[in-house]
């Protein structure tokens, strides 16, 4: 009986959960709440609230606070919130001015941000079990540590874990620490506390980035990009530090790894381009007071490797002579490492104490305690470098107590490889983490949609709309070119990198000179076409901004001038592009100038619905695009341009992708997607995202731009909810997204770009690229956006200009 009475007693326990939405703190305070029970805070701000979450609820049935839409409460003005009880759950707040405290026991903190403030801490964790995800935290400019743990008489057991810890600017003494776990008088007292999957970015509050101050605490799968700082075991014995990656690029400040106490094991840890060393092993004082430093003592550093750094790559007797500091660290075991070091740096400071073992190192550079050896390591796409297969780390070490798998978590089995990683077929299920990787989601995915793009262009798009309005017809037929073999309304250009040979007295046959624009060239034809392009945009956007019909009017006289008026339209088809003086009446590869027309169709969609745009304008734009897309797919210039192997092959299926749509060829548009992913991503794109063709031309800067734009904006076009291109990737990985990842860093810094400069254009790149806007949006990455937004909307050199086919990105976008 009781067995059929326990599913209706649940089902009434659980109908008594219920959902409460407040607007203040003290209504929060007036609430009685039971397990199960949801609490909404209203969207906006709330100032000086001292918001207070009390309860008891279940592992099943936990109490919850969360805003009505994630990142949209804002708590400001010294503004804080407290977490007290059991099984509470606290989502999607950010704390503007304020700070964050967990008290009790099992309670989780999660999708939150605290960010700004002055206050001592941001976030402090009293009690049991805690955790704290996938938030952020940042700008701490004041005095304390930004997450600090109080270690109590039982173990802590607080688990912290995908958060992002973003800058803190340097504090100028201690007390910077972002994390610090327990306090000198709590050294010897056990947190159990577990860090893992964290990424710090540019954390540079102080030395040490983690400041560790109790026992048994874990720190692993983390990464730290530019911190100036060590992660550090500063009090307390049993810490393990295991699977971190450590990218220093050189930073001032820049460190691996300091060790303090007994019993600590630092093993499979990858340390990159660390300024000021990579693993300090650090003296001490005897019977020193519990504010001071405690030396190492059997201390293990086993299977990490440790590149590109010019310090000392172990310092073995830190800090001794200073500070009554006399007592050397001793029974260190040092095995099976990998030290790839640059000419200046040296292997090890110091001198070593009783009980040092060395055993199983290597390194390319001979020194005492390490095997010299060709390492035959590889930078991956993540920046790690990895042994090939039949690098002598392969097999090189013995199994060691505790350590069962690498820094990726691939399993480590017979005889192990040195260093931080193992060749292995297994799947690898840790990686250097990005911002994509971490933090609230919320925070994570771009702000951005069509409605804020809008409003951040109004000012620029209306200022071009207005010049658009007063000019007049734009047609080819008004530039009549000499050396067309063509009739007036044919579209004549030369190709750009062809010269008069200046050993000729009427210098042809033209000669070529790669990457320099020969400015003698006939360009009128191109240069109205852009121009048209340009206005036509912008009358479009304007459209969309205002809905002044005065927009769209201008437009479509332009539109008939072009392309529908017989005595002034061009006609359909580029016979005789890029021609060569001498050489040729015209030439395949000139197909690549239309692209400046793709955006034409975009521009029409927007403005259809107007009373400018009649049946019989908007039948007659298609019927034109309809024609010269099937001249491109038939003609002799269309096949060859189609299967060219770099840039001109992206571009053509951009532009027939883009007219595909616009005249709804869906046979066309499946053509398209194919050779996307069977042809540009497998033969194009090199494993680290770079297209090898444009890298070998006189401009692989902006060879390289212009391919990446091209081809997210077919990802744009292409993508469908059924057919993804976005998240097409071959097996090996490459796609569209790791093509982002190899080229934004060298939009964001092109002092970074490791190639040689252009031959012409160098300083006019990179301009507001569309595939930062498109990837930042498709992909959830805010950093491209946010770039986007810093870069230059409308560059003035020309060559730059010739290279963006994109003008008003608003059109682009799904409203």
């Amino acid at each position: 009986m009781f067995r059929r009475l326990f599913p209706v007693l649940l089902c009434l326990t659980l109908a008594k959960a219920a959902e409460h939405r407040v607007s203040s703190a003290a209504e929060l305070a007036g609430l009685s709440l039971a397990a199960g029970d949801t609490v909404v805070m209203a969207d906006g701000s709330w100032k000086r609230q001292r918001v207070v979450l009390h309860g008891k609820g279940t592992e099943d049935h936990p109490i919850t606070l969360r805003a009505a839409t994630a990142g949209m409460v804002l708590l400001e003005d010294n503004s804080s919130i407290q977490i007290d009880g059991e099984h509470l759950v606290v989502a999607g707040l950010w704390v503007k001015d304020g700070s964050v405290e967990l008290k009790g026991r099992d309670n989780r903190l999660t999708g939150c941000a605290v960010t700004g403030g002055k206050q001592r801490n941001f976030l402090h964790l009293h009690g049991q079990r805690h955790r704290v995800d996938q938030c952020h935290f940042s700008g701490k400019t004041t005095e304390g540590p930004t997450v600090q743990v109080e270690v109590e008489e039982s173990p802590n057991q607080h688990r912290i874990d995908h958060n992002h810890f973003g800058a803190r600017p340097p504090l100028g003494r201690n007390g910077g620490e972002t994390i610090r776990i327990g306090y000198s008088h709590q050294a010897t007292r056990s947190s159990g506390t577990v860090v893992e999957q964290n990424l710090f970015e540019g954390c540079d509050g102080e030395l040490e980035i983690i400041s560790n101050k109790s026992c048994d605490n874990i720190y692993r799968a983390n990464t730290f990009r530019e911190c100036a700082g060590f992660l550090t075991l500063r009090h307390g014995d049993r810490c393990r530090v295991e699977g971190n990656f450590f990218f220093g690029r050189l930073k001032r400040g820049s460190g691996g790894i300091r060790v303090i106490g007994h019993d600590h094991v630092v093993a499979n840890n990858f340390i990159d381009s660390v300024a000021e060393g990579a693993i300090r092993l650090t003296s001490g004082i005897p019977n020193g007071p519990a504010t001071g430093y405690v030396e190492a003592r059997n201390v293990a550093i086993v299977f990490n490797t440790v590149t590109d750094s010019p310090g000392a790559t172990i310092e073995l007797d830190a800090g001794i002579g200073s500070a009554g500091r006399t007592l050397r660290p001793e029974n260190i075991v040092i095995a099976h490492n990998v030290f790839s070091l640059p000419q200046r740096a040296v292997l090890t400071k110091g001198t070593e104490g009783a009980g040092f073992r060395w055993t199983g190192n290597f390194s390319n550079r001979a020194g005492d305690h390490v095997r010299k050896a060709d390492l035959m390591l590889t930078r991956d796409l993540h920046g790690v470098w990895r042994p090939s297969p039949g690098s002598p780390l392969q097999a090189a070490a013995e199994a060691f107590p505790g350590i069962g798998c690498d820094l990726d978590g691939q399993p480590r089995t017979g005889r192990f490889d040195a260093g931080c990683d193992e060749i292995s077929q297994a799947p690898a299920i840790a990686r250097p983490l990005t911002t994509a990787d971490t933090g609230p989601a919320w925070m994570r995915a771009p702000k951005t949609n069509f409605s804020e793009i809008l409003a951040h262009d109004r000012e620029r798009i209306l200022i071009a709309a207005e010049a658009a309005l007063k000019r007049e017809p734009l047609t080819i037929t008004t530039h009549r070119a000499k050396l067309s073999e063509g009739g007036p309304n044919d579209f004549y250009s030369n190709g750009d990198y062809w010269w008069p040979d200046p050993k000729k007295p009427d210098g042809l046959p033209y000669i070529k000179r790669d990457g320099e624009t020969n400015p003698e060239n006939f360009t009128a034809h191109r240069d109205t076409m852009r121009e048209l392009r340009d206005a036509v945009a912008a009358l479009a956007a304007a459209w969309l901004a205002t809905g002044d019909a005065k927009y769209p009017a201008k437009a479509a006289a332009l539109l008939h001038a072009f392309f529908l008026d017989p005595a002034t339209r061009m006609n359909p088809h580029l016979k005789y592009a890029q021609a060569i003086p001498g050489v040729t009446p015209g030439r395949g590869i000139g197909i690549i100038d239309t692209l400046h027309l793709i955006e034409i169709p975009k521009a029409v969609k927007a403005m259809e619905n107007s009373p400018a745009f009649t049946p019989e304008l908007r039948e007659g734009l298609r019927t034109w695009f309809r024609d010269y897309a099937k001249w491109m797919s038939e003609s002799k210039n269309g096949k060859e341009e189609a299967v060219t192997k770099n840039n001109h092959a992206v571009a053509y299926f951009l532009q027939l992708a883009v007219f595909a749509e616009f005249t709804d060829d869906r046979t066309k548009l499946a053509e398209c997607r194919g050779r996307f992913k069977e042809a540009f991503v497998p033969l194009q794109m090199a494993e680290d995202g770079s297209f090898p063709q444009e890298l070998a031309r006189t401009k692989p800067y902006g060879y390289s731009i212009f391919q990446l734009d091209n081809v997210a904006t077919l990802c744009q076009v292409l993508s469908t909810s059924e057919e993804n291109l976005w998240e097409f990737e071959l097996p090996d990985g490459r796609g569209i997204r790791r093509a982002m990842a190899f080229l934004q860093p060298y939009l964001a810094d092109k002092g970074t770009w490791p190639h040689p400069p252009d031959v012409q254009a160098w300083d006019g790149w990179p301009a507001r690229q569309p595939c930062l806007l498109f990837a930042g949006l498709a992909c959830g990455e805010a950093r491209y956006v946010d770039l986007w937004k810093k870069l230059e909307p409308d560059p003035q050199d020309a060559e730059v200009r010739r290279n963006i086919a994109i003008t008003q990105p608003v059109l682009w976008l799904r409203r």
